[in-house]
């Protein structure tokens, strides 16, 4: 039997049909977020129908839909409660879908979905306890204690994105100033970027996008840095500094034995994890003890996906 694996960002989402953890196809396709609920739910079922086609799956080898969202989530009802990128609140994704393909449908936490993919085939195999940072339109997070996810009383908890680390600080797409999110995912990146092509109208930053400071991305930046360009690179070094110093508080905090970086800015960790290592190496509490790993997960931008389809598992055998 196979599974169905969403990944539902607020950029793209991510649709899978795996095989026990092992991807079999994969698409991702333009979320459009602001559109109904119906709009976007049409979109994902055809997407599912032209995968299992190529595939020449039938549905009745499809065990069960599983589906990860930036927000937190009803997991019994399969509800989204408030998803702020999305800009959907109390959304029946599970009953919307279930209407369209009769299967068992599972939703959870994207970040959430990600953990469990890593703790059943990635980095967090065989750890206890392990944190995990998705960096991607948003800041996702998720928690591993004693092998099992934790997420708190509410199944909510664990929002590390919504941490305030600047007092009166940028404003956070979910309203209050200063959450890690507005300074350390893709989205603040590309504001730094953007920024900086408007106010410093040179450099390869620049001459990359021509001068059009709305095409700037993510990728443009980091590519940039990479070969040295001074303004990519103080963008990139205010954000391994501010991420730096919340691993750091994970660390103190947790003492976990791993913290992964996954999302779409985890294609950069080679690039990326020397730096924050060294940061995080510096604002350690025990600076004469080993303390957790960095690293970066196994699955990357993937990750929400393959762990959504192992929901319909993971729920088993947590009853």
């Amino acid at each position: 039997m196979y599974q169905i694996g969403l990944d539902i960002g607020a950029t793209n989402t991510r649709i899978a049909i795996v095989d026990n953890g092992e991807v079999i196809r994969s698409k991702i396709i333009p979320t459009l977020s602001g559109r109904s609920i119906h709009e976007i739910v049409d979109d994902d079922v055809a997407s599912i129908g032209a995968l299992m086609k190529d595939a020449a799956i039938q549905l009745s080898e499809i065990e069960a839909i599983g589906v990860g969202v930036p927000g937190a989530v009803d997991r019994i009802n399969g509800t989204i409660l408030h998803a702020y990128n999305l800009q959907w609140f109390n959304v029946p994704l599970a009953q919307e879908l279930k209407k369209k393909i009769d299967k068992p449908v599972f939703v959870e936490n994207d970040a959430n979905c990600a953990a469990l993919a890593e703790l059943a085939k990635g980095v967090f195999q065989g750890k206890c306890n392990a944190f995990l940072l998705t960096l991607s339109t948003g800041v996702g997070s998720s928690m591993i204690i004693d092998g099992k996810m934790f997420s708190g009383r509410k199944g909510t908890g664990v929002e590390m994105g919504h941490v305030t680390i600047h007092e009166g600080g940028i404003t956070c797409t979910c309203g209050n100033k200063g959450c890690l999110e507005a300074y350390c995912s893709a989205s603040a990146i590309e504001r730094e970027g953007r920024r900086a092509v408007i106010d410093q109208p040179y450099g390869q930053l620049y001459n990359a996008v021509k001068g059009d400071f709305k095409q700037v991305n993510a990728k443009h930046i980091m590519d940039c840095a990479k070969k040295g360009d001074a303004i990519s690179l103080d963008i990139v070094n205010r954000f391994t500094d501010t991420l730096g110093s919340a691993i750091a508080s994970i660390i103190n905090l947790l003492d976990p034995e791993i913290v992964a970086i996954g999302g779409s800015l985890s294609k950069s960790g080679e690039f990326l994890i020397p730096a924050l290592r060294e940061n995080v190496k510096k604002k350690a509490f025990f600076k004469n003890m080993a303390t957790a790993t960095i690293e970066v997960t196994k699955f990357g931008s993937e990750g929400g996906a393959v762990g959504a389809s192992l929901l319909a598992q993971y729920r088993e055998a947590d009853n």
